[in-house]
């Protein structure tokens, strides 16, 4: 079992908002706060959809136990900040780096044990979540390092919200392809820059 938890926001978002204004093709300010939230909503829906960050966020997962191998959620990868072990106590131990090794290429990304380590040993550990790992996901510090075809991507899922301002009734045609499709769109696609 784990659990996650955000540390630090993307500073930047994926797509700019003079980039999604411009694809949109609106001129003047009226629109300005809907075309914000819409633009967010697609970020959001994005992450989710595809189960990665985008811009580099820093998030902590918590662990109950050392697994063999720890992956990380929501690829890229980009780094790992530190592995903690909390005791009974609440006092914290930093697992120095020479114990694990980092897998940014790996999808999802990966802390695996150097030959002849170990991780410390589970006794007098706090009774749930004893083990805290800091780690930065996304692409990049920002929009520039995210790949063409997912900014492509959250510019098409911007339009189509500003377009569709109301629900979808069963029956009727629609511009959206369901998340399956977009996501075997996207898997279609490198994901790399």
């Amino acid at each position: 079992m784990h659990k996650t938890a955000l540390v630090t926001a993307a500073a930047e978002l994926p797509v700019t908002f003079a980039e999604a204004k411009e694809h949109l093709r609106i001129i003047g300010d009226d629109e300005d706060a809907h075309i914000t939230t819409l633009l967010r909503t697609a970020i959001e829906s994005g992450e989710r959809t595809f189960r990665r960050r985008f811009v580099n966020s820093t998030w902590d997962l918590f662990l109950d136990a050392f697994p063999t191998v720890i992956k990380l959620p929501w690829p890229p990868l980009s780094s790992v900040t530190s592995i903690k072990w909390v005791d009974k106590d609440d006092a914290a131990t930093t697992i120095a780096t020479t114990v694990y090794r980092v897998d940014t290429n790996a999808e999802p990304g990966e802390i695996v044990l150097r030959q002849d380590q170990s991780w410390p040993g589970m006794t007098d550990q706090r009774e749930t979540s004893p083990i805290e790992v800091r780690f930065v996901a996304g692409y990049g510090a920002d929009w520039n390092s995210v790949p063409r075809n997912i900014r492509h991507w959250l510019k098409l899922e911007i339009a189509r919200l500003y377009e569709d301002r109301e629900p979808t009734l069963v029956g009727t045609s629609s511009k959206e392809l369901p998340a399956q499709e977009r996501l075997r769109w996207l898997e279609q696609a490198e994901w790399r820059p």
